[in-house]
């Protein structure tokens, strides 16, 4: 973990064995300019403005990459299919319990990686906290959101049900 910033979830979506998306992030510095620019080299390209915190030493840089081959809808690249989103999201005090997360971790920048439509961002800053949610759902409008959300809700109950054993929290 970045000195300062607390990342909540790492979340990449994988495609023909090389992810189509990639969050970076790390001290601005030329080691992190390098990084950018080898993936570049790759066939990435930057997808929306970076985002970027101080941690009291160092300005700390996150970027989304994509790999956009063969996903070019109408001259708007897509990182994501909606068919292939399926949105959970949990409430503060869940996230605040998941990650052990303690008054002095929620006192500093956070980037919320993988948010989906959880509650944590808004919760947070009602709350006063910084909080920058990552996430490629937010390239779906609100309604797009929402619709997934019922149409898959019960199927994640389901599956979720099934598969309770591999879980280590205790509520859901």
């Amino acid at each position: 973990m970045i000195k300062g910033v607390v990342t909540i979830i790492y979340w990449a979506i994988e495609m023909e064995n090389k992810l189509r998306y990639r969050l970076i992030t790390g001290k601005d510095d030329a080691t992190f300019c390098e990084r950018i620019s080898k993936f570049l080299d790759e066939g990435y390209k930057l997808y929306g403005s970076p985002s970027c915190t101080f941690d009291w030493e160092s300005v700390i840089v996150v970027h989304v990459i994509i790999n956009d081959e063969g996903f070019r809808k109408g001259g708007r690249s897509m990182p994501i299919e909606y068919k292939n989103v399926v949105p959970w999201g949990r409430k503060f005090d869940e996230y605040c319990q998941m990650f052990d997360l303690t008054e002095r971790d929620l006192k500093k920048a956070i980037i919320s990686c993988g948010d989906g439509p959880a509650s944590f961002n808004f919760e947070a800053t009602k709350k006063g906290y910084s909080v920058t949610s990552i996430d490629p759902i937010y390239f779906f409008t609100k309604e797009q959101i929402q619709k997934r959300i019922n149409e898959t809700y019960e199927i994640v109950l389901e599956k979720t049900s099934i598969n309770k054993e591999y879980f280590v929290w205790k509520s859901i």
